[in-house]
Protein backbone atom coordinates (compact mmCIF):
# COMPACT_ATOMS: atom_id res chain seq x y z
CA UNK A 1 0.00 0.00 0.00
CA UNK A 2 1.87 3.07 -1.12
CA UNK A 3 -0.29 5.18 1.92
CA UNK A 4 1.48 3.30 4.63
CA UNK A 5 5.03 4.65 4.23
CA UNK A 6 3.49 8.37 3.77
CA UNK A 7 1.26 8.05 7.03
CA UNK A 8 4.12 6.26 8.82
CA UNK A 9 6.42 9.36 8.36
CA UNK A 10 3.22 11.99 8.86
CA UNK A 11 2.67 10.29 12.11
CA UNK A 12 6.74 9.80 13.40
CA UNK A 13 6.60 13.23 15.50
CA UNK A 14 3.01 12.57 17.11
CA UNK A 15 3.10 11.98 20.89
CA UNK A 16 2.28 8.56 22.67
CA UNK A 17 2.59 5.69 21.50
CA UNK A 18 1.05 5.63 17.69
CA UNK A 19 0.72 2.59 15.80
CA UNK A 20 0.23 2.66 11.95
CA UNK A 21 -0.74 -0.94 10.11
CA UNK A 22 -2.96 -2.31 8.01
CA UNK A 23 -5.95 -3.60 10.45
CA UNK A 24 -8.65 -3.84 8.11
CA UNK A 25 -9.16 -7.01 5.64
CA UNK A 26 -11.86 -7.45 3.32
CA UNK A 27 -14.47 -10.46 4.58
CA UNK A 28 -15.69 -11.06 1.22
CA UNK A 29 -15.48 -9.51 -2.80
CA UNK A 30 -16.93 -6.65 -3.64
CA UNK A 31 -17.38 -5.15 -7.07
CA UNK A 32 -15.57 -2.40 -8.57
CA UNK A 33 -16.42 0.94 -7.30
CA UNK A 34 -15.80 3.38 -10.53
CA UNK A 35 -18.79 3.31 -12.32
CA UNK A 36 -21.69 2.63 -9.01
CA UNK A 37 -23.66 5.53 -7.40
CA UNK A 38 -23.62 6.66 -3.86
CA UNK A 39 -26.05 3.89 -3.01
CA UNK A 40 -24.36 1.14 -4.99
CA UNK A 41 -21.21 2.21 -3.48
CA UNK A 42 -22.51 1.67 0.39
CA UNK A 43 -24.06 -1.54 -0.79
CA UNK A 44 -21.21 -3.16 -2.49
CA UNK A 45 -18.82 -2.59 0.26
CA UNK A 46 -21.49 -2.66 3.34
CA UNK A 47 -20.06 -5.52 5.74
CA UNK A 48 -16.98 -6.05 3.24
CA UNK A 49 -14.26 -5.44 5.99
CA UNK A 50 -13.30 -6.67 9.48
CA UNK A 51 -9.90 -5.66 11.66
CA UNK A 52 -7.76 -8.60 11.39
CA UNK A 53 -7.73 -10.92 14.45
CA UNK A 54 -4.20 -10.12 15.28
CA UNK A 55 -5.08 -6.73 15.55
CA UNK A 56 -8.22 -6.75 17.26
CA UNK A 57 -6.27 -5.90 20.82
CA UNK A 58 -4.17 -2.47 18.98
CA UNK A 59 -7.90 -1.39 17.91
CA UNK A 60 -9.99 -2.03 21.58
CA UNK A 61 -10.82 1.11 22.65
CA UNK A 62 -7.89 2.90 20.45
CA UNK A 63 -8.16 6.29 18.71
CA UNK A 64 -8.22 5.06 14.75
CA UNK A 65 -7.46 7.31 12.13
CA UNK A 66 -8.33 5.69 8.35
CA UNK A 67 -6.69 6.92 5.44
CA UNK A 68 -7.68 6.56 1.94
CA UNK A 69 -6.17 8.02 -1.59
CA UNK A 70 -9.71 9.43 -2.27
CA UNK A 71 -12.87 10.26 -1.31
CA UNK A 72 -16.02 9.73 -3.80
CA UNK A 73 -18.56 9.06 -1.85
CA UNK A 74 -17.24 8.14 1.32
CA UNK A 75 -18.19 4.45 1.21
CA UNK A 76 -15.21 3.27 1.68
CA UNK A 77 -14.22 5.43 5.04
CA UNK A 78 -18.16 4.76 6.24
CA UNK A 79 -17.34 1.03 5.99
CA UNK A 80 -13.69 1.21 7.53
CA UNK A 81 -15.38 3.25 10.43
CA UNK A 82 -18.12 0.52 11.05
CA UNK A 83 -15.79 -2.53 11.20
CA UNK A 84 -13.50 -0.60 13.29
CA UNK A 85 -16.36 0.28 15.97
CA UNK A 86 -17.27 -3.02 15.40
CA UNK A 87 -13.69 -4.53 16.94
CA UNK A 88 -14.57 -2.29 19.91
CA UNK A 89 -12.47 0.86 18.79
CA UNK A 90 -12.90 4.28 20.35
CA UNK A 91 -12.93 7.50 18.40
CA UNK A 92 -12.78 7.08 14.78
CA UNK A 93 -11.81 9.91 12.00
CA UNK A 94 -10.91 10.01 8.28
CA UNK A 95 -8.44 11.87 6.23
CA UNK A 96 -8.02 11.45 2.31
CA UNK A 97 -5.01 12.35 0.35
CA UNK A 98 -7.68 13.41 -2.52
CA UNK A 99 -11.23 14.06 -3.40
CA UNK A 100 -13.10 13.92 -6.47
CA UNK A 101 -14.52 17.59 -7.56
CA UNK A 102 -17.92 17.65 -5.37
CA UNK A 103 -15.44 16.66 -2.14
CA UNK A 104 -12.68 19.43 -2.90
CA UNK A 105 -14.96 22.08 -3.58
CA UNK A 106 -16.81 21.34 -0.06
CA UNK A 107 -13.61 20.94 1.47
CA UNK A 108 -12.03 24.15 0.14
CA UNK A 109 -14.57 26.13 2.54
CA UNK A 110 -13.73 24.30 5.36
CA UNK A 111 -11.16 25.72 8.13
CA UNK A 112 -7.72 23.96 7.70
CA UNK A 113 -6.75 21.84 9.18
CA UNK A 114 -9.89 19.74 8.82
CA UNK A 115 -10.95 16.04 9.73
CA UNK A 116 -13.74 14.34 7.73
CA UNK A 117 -16.39 12.71 10.23
CA UNK A 118 -16.97 9.32 9.10
CA UNK A 119 -20.74 8.74 9.24
CA UNK A 120 -22.03 7.62 12.11
CA UNK A 121 -18.52 8.18 13.40
CA UNK A 122 -17.44 10.06 16.54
Amino acid sequence: MPLLPLVTDAVRALPGRVVVAEVLEPTRVTRDQSSLSATERATNLGGAMAVRVRHGPVVEGAMCLVVDDLVTTGATLAEAARALRAAGSGHVVAAAIGATRRHAEVASRLPVPSLERVRGGV
